[in-house]
């Protein structure tokens, strides 16, 4: 029984890789799509980590954009523009971007946007949590930390798509 238990993990393993080499060559060939028939409940999560710990957090040398926050396990792999929203944009270095936990919620609910000059602008609406306005006053204005390679940048258009849907 415990053999068969560790021959299934090994057959996922082989998936999960060969998922990983396919969105590489993807991403090199600049094809960002994963649709909605590839994304299924099994391969979904599988797509997402694969975009966290080979595209985003290796492209932002494992750094919240925003706070410089380097702890791991408080990075998130954010989608400029939700996943949800845009098939072909889903594995775009451009259309991800690395926050804390904080800043990826914050931009998430539009508390946060970045402009088309990657720097970070607060929200009006921040300023109904006074001690969440405090926090992250300090960082309005400032430029983000960008990939060193311009082509893994964040799309200014993504950026524009971001505002738009939050505001």
């Amino acid at each position: 029984m415990l053999s068969k238990g560790l021959g299934n993990q090994q057959q996922v393993d082989t998936e999960t890789k060969e998922l990983r080499v396919n969105v590489h060559k993807r991403v090199m060939r600049r094809n960002h799509e994963v649709s909605n028939s590839e994304a299924t409940v099994k391969t979904l999560v599988k797509y997402q980590r694969i975009f966290r710990e080979d595209i985003v957090l290796p492209n932002y040398d494992y750094q919240c954009a925003i706070t410089g926050i380097k702890t791991t396990s408080l990075l998130r792999a954010a989608h400029i523009v939700r996943w949800a929203d845009n098939q072909k944009e889903r594995l775009n270095p451009q259309n991800g971007i690395c926050l804390s936990v904080l800043a990826d919620a914050c931009f998430e609910k539009g508390l946060i946007t970045i402009d088309s000059n990657y720097k970070v602008r607060i929200s009006d609406n921040a300023k109904k949590d006074p001690a969440l306005y405090k926090e992250i006053l300090q960082y309005d204005g400032s430029k983000i930390n960008l990939p060193k390679l311009k082509e893994n940048r964040p799309a200014k258009r993504f950026l524009l798509e971001h505002q738009t849907r939050v505001s």
